[in-house]
């Protein structure tokens, strides 16, 4: 015979139910206060642990959905994260971080010995407390914002646990991956450095870790003959580090991550793109077969089984520099006769810089029209009389933003001028396309001809011919050909360029 609920319980599930069985149709993100409520009911309602567990479940499934249901509010989300934006993710996180403690905290009670009231399957419980630390860590990653405090050290706890009670392997209903994958998915989005991009880019980039996720290796010691090597302390609260950039401290228990194999992938993966297989005949998402795809993987491939040290050290500095975004406003910024006002520009600070790049602050002006990928100039303010610098052209490579009056951004340059120019090129059956484009001059060694940048997607990846016009009392028209690509972003494409030879 089955046993009542006392009157105390029936008074804390009947509400929850209630609320839960109106809701179910209609999820949306309005629904996260509520969750709030019916957790913190939860916590301070004394229920036996399998009906607690029964109506944590119940909340569960209601959040992830509701979590689905922000995630794509994220995709174009200005910058810095607008103060009811922000809000609305953090409570979205508190939920998750608050449904993960709760099965963490109900699991280490049904693991004590001599407990006799079980969890029927411990291995589901601590599979969705980290479920919900993965979409944590992936709301601060679309929010472009650091991981918040103590996730990660919950998130390493509970694969130790797990693997402590040979949980780890085992696997779940209705889900592909096991506790351990869904862990090592974590540390893999993490190494390839999800601040560098897009939220477009990183929602693949979730998808292509379930395809390779099998070829990474959680070892106790450091593989011989393993590139891609990165590093783990389960007591620090930060993700993996690459061995090639930081070596473990001397008295740390750590373990090793070996990504090479996922960079193989990658590499395989690109070349049958590249040869023009499709991305449904490689079983991968569409974006995969795009310029800005193809780019994605190539930097993949790179951080994951390579991750190399910096060339220079940075030096610190505290100078200001007006910066100007987007490839459209760069081009009509260069284009600009003198005494003209200038396009949208904002005001930054100069925190350190190296010959590759460097990082700023923002001080002032208008951030919205940033994107990580996209095209830059950036200019230090002039000295007392002196003439104003050039444009430094350069890539937004990361940016991170703490608070909604907070952003830092990090450039990585690629010329210090260009030149506006306007290209013309002829696709096969579907005319002559022309845009705005960016002639950067060669910078031997380090690119020995000229490069053309130009919005993604619009010259193919294998050598093409093209024309470009420059000047506006001396026009110029020159016909070139692209070689390779230099840079991919899913803003714009850098292709080395060269004199299209005369017959």
């Amino acid at each position: 015979m089955s046993r009542q609920p006392s009157e105390p319980a029936d008074l804390v599930t009947r509400p929850i139910l209630e609320w839960l069985a109106s809701a179910r149709e209609n999820t949306k993100p309005e629904d996260i206060p509520e969750l709030h409520k019916y957790l913190e009911t939860l916590r301070r309602a004394e229920l036996p642990a399998a009906q607690r567990v029964q109506m944590l479940d119940f909340l569960y499934e209601h959040a992830i959905k509701v979590v689905a249901s922000v995630l794509p509010n994220l995709r174009d989300i200005p910058l810095p994260v607008p103060r009811k934006s922000r809000r609305d993710i953090r409570s979205a996180q508190d939920v998750l971080e608050g449904l993960s403690h709760d099965y963490l905290s109900l699991l280490a009670s049904g693991l004590e010995p001599g407990q006799q009231d079980k969890l029927r399957a411990p291995e589901i419980a601590i599979w969705r407390a980290v479920n919900c630390l993965a979409l944590h860590l992936m709301m601060s990653y679309l929010a472009s914002a650091p991981a918040e405090v103590g996730i990660w050290r919950m998130l390493h706890d509970a694969h130790q646990t797990a693997r402590r009670h040979g949980l780890a392997d085992l696997r779940v209903p209705r889900q592909e991956r096991t506790l351990e994958q869904l862990y090592l998915s974590c540390i893999l989005l993490a190494c390839c450095q999800p601040a560098s991009f897009s939220a477009v880019e990183l929602e693949f980039i979730a998808e292509y870790i379930k395809i390779c996720i099998d070829a990474v290796v959680l070892s106790d010691e450091a593989p011989v003959g393993r590139g891609g090597l990165f590093w783990i302390d389960p007591q620090r609260d930060a993700p993996a580090q690459a061995l090639a950039r930081r070596l473990p401290p001397p008295d740390a228990v750590v373990f090793f991550v070996a990504c090479d194999g996922a960079a193989r992938s990658v590499k395989d993966h690109l070349e049958a793109l590249e040869k023009g297989y499709s991305a449904t005949q490689l079983d991968l998402p569409e974006f995969a077969e795009t310029p800005a795809g193809h780019g994605v993987l190539r930097r993949l491939a790179m951080r994951w089984g390579d991750p190399a040290k910096r060339k220079f050290p940075r030096r610190r500095h505290s100078h200001r520099a007006s910066l100007c975004a987007g490839l459209g406003e760069l081009w009509r910024l260069l284009e600009m006769p003198p005494g003209k006002s200038p396009p949208v520009l904002s005001e930054w600070m100069m925190l350190n810089e190296s010959p590759e790049g460097c990082a700023m602050m923002h001080l002032s002006g208008k951030t919205n029209h940033l994107h990580v990928g996209d095209i830059v100039a950036i200019r230090p303010e002039a000295e007392d009389d002196a003439p104003s610098p050039a444009w430094n052209i350069g890539i937004v490579r990361w940016a991170l933003s703490e608070n909604p009056e907070h952003i830092e951004l990090g450039l990585q340059f690629l010329a210090p001028t260009a030149l506006p120019a306007v290209f013309s090129v002829a696709h096969n059956g579907s005319g002559l396309e022309q845009g705005e484009a960016l002639l950067l001059p060669r910078i031997p060694p380090l690119r020995p001809t000229e490069a053309l940048v130009v919005p993604t997607g619009l010259l193919a990846g294998q050598p093409q011919k093209f024309t470009i016009v420059m000047g506006r009392d001396n026009v110029v028209v020159r016909e070139l050909r692209t070689r390779g690509i230099c840079e991919q972003t899913a803003r714009v494409e850098v292709f080395s360029v060269e004199a299209e030879k005369r017959p």
